[in-house]
């Protein structure tokens, strides 16, 4: 087991590490808790022993930064001044056990014996978590289609690597739960997961969140912060929408990535970190590449492994086996029996384009419960969006009439663009206004419909 001892008294800690290492453990000492901060960021333990009095950051300042920070180091506190209010506070704050000054060899190896112990218990728990997870995830996440099948043997063969990986797809296909799935099939299973949205953050904010701060590198920074990189030391970094990334920040996400050092906002040392990185986007890059919105070099240093991500209605079998999980899922939360979906529900559910993907489903399906007082989830109980099925487009009685053709000589281009405007006025017509739904009834994307409406004139379109 690898253990970091805090002691500020040299002869005390030095004595412990030989008492430790003797016992067979890889066994380091720090000589204040700032010192023991920074040898945990670098390289977390199993176990910190660390001394409650110590200078500058005290045990329980340095126990609440590992308990926020790596919650699976385990923890041991030591002192002088005992007291049941320290012992109660000292285990409340996270600590495994408390040990009182002075103690004999014998009670110290005993209290590491019993935290081996149940650090070998949390990882045989993972472990067998990890296996259910991986025999029930093809019903429980994403789906069990053809098309997601082979996402999960791409996972498998990729998961034990160490490469990055990007997953495409669009919003709601469930990114994160792919980049979750990684992680726990990983060798860093047991490191820290760290999710970024960069979608959500401007420049500088996301710059800030991902490289961290030092004291007084901006107004407001009374303290220096390490950013997720730094957090996800030993684990998983997860970028999100990294398509909404500016220039700027990727030519800087471009150097950590390159050289694995991070500096951090008002500071110019580079600090090594280990992470893992699986980065994810709802836009094709290399067309963001081609537009000059995405840097060429940044595209191939994430695109190692690529793993695209279908979405729902290219997936239709996988419909209804996720209702019946979500349904499942929110039912748990309510007492009762678990109602049924009505024949015509599931057509409906069927039937409709999703374009919001797995999302989308999920909600409808807990909006659905919450409205639903009987045995049966009716239509009634589903959105006005799912009310009437998006019927395809060669169904009796829903086609656009064809454009008429003269008798004589004719115009291609001509007949091809009068075409295309009715397709795309029985589309928009069809789908109730939803510019998703009518793109995915004509099998194309919403941007190319927008764009093919556009260049049509269709009202409230406007012209390219």
């Amino acid at each position: 087991m690898r253990i970091l001892v805090a002691e500020d008294e040299h002869l005390l800690g030095m004595a412990l590490r030989d008492d430790l290492a003797e016992a067979g453990h890889e066994v380091s000492v720090a000589r204040d808790g700032s010192a023991a901060w920074e040898a945990i960021r670098r390289t977390p333990p199993d176990l910190v022993i660390s001394d409650v009095r110590m200078p500058g950051l005290d045990g329980m300042a340095l126990l609440a930064r590992v308990k926020a920070s790596f919650p699976g180091v385990a923890f041991v506190l030591m002192t002088t001044f005992a007291s049941v209010k320290d012992a109660v506070a000292a285990l409340q704050a996270g600590a495994s056990d408390y040990l009182v000054k002075p103690f004999e060899r014998e009670e110290l190896l005993e209290r590491v014996r019993r935290v081996a112990e149940l650090l070998e218990l949390r990882r045989e728990k993972a472990e067998l978590e990890e296996q259910v997870e991986r025999l029930t995830r093809p019903g429980l996440f994403l789906g069990a289609a053809p098309a997601m099948q082979q996402v999960w043997a791409t996972v498998d063969r990729v998961a034990p690597l160490e490469v990055d990986v990007l997953i495409e797809g669009e919003t709601g296909t469930g990114k994160e739960v792919l980049a979750r799935a990684i992680h726990a099939a990983s060798s860093r299973a047991s490191r820290p997961f760290v999710p970024v949205s960069c979608a959500i953050l401007s420049g500088t904010l996301l710059e800030n969140e991902l490289f961290g701060h030092e004291k007084g590198a901006f107004t407001g920074a009374d303290r220096a912060a390490i950013g997720r990189f730094e957090a996800a030391a030993g684990g998983t970094l997860f970028l999100d929408d990294v398509d909404d990334i500016p220039l700027d920040t990727q030519a800087k996400l471009l150097r950590v990535l390159q050289e694995r050092k991070v500096e951090r906002l008002g500071s110019v040392q580079a600090r090594p970190t280990d992470f893992r990185l699986v980065s994810a986007t709802k836009k094709e890059l290399s067309q963001l590449v081609a537009e000059g919105r995405f840097r060429q070099d940044l595209y191939y240093r994430l695109h190692v492994i690529h793993l695209p991500l279908p979405p729902l209605r290219e997936r239709r079998e996988d419909i209804l086996p996720l209702a019946g999980f979500f349904l499942r899922k929110f039912a748990a939360q309510r007492p009762g029996p678990l109602p049924a979906f009505q024949a015509e529900t599931t057509t409906l559910l069927r039937a409709h384009a999703w374009p919001g993907n797995v999302r989308e489903l999920e909600h409808v399906v807990q909006a659905a419960l919450a409205l639903c007082a009987g045995p049966e989830i009716l239509p009634a109980h589903l959105p006005k969006s799912l009310s009437a099925p998006l019927e395809p487009l060669s169904s009796k009685g829903t086609e656009p009439e064809p454009a008429r053709l003269p008798e004589g000589p004719v115009s291609l281009d001509g007949v091809l663009a009068e075409t295309e405007k009715r397709l795309l006025h029985w589309a928009l017509e069809r789908a109730g206004g939803n510019q998703s739904d009518a793109a995915a009834l004509l099998g194309i994307p919403r941007s190319t419909f927008q764009y093919r409406a556009r260049r049509q004139s269709l009202p409230g379109f406007g012209k390219d």
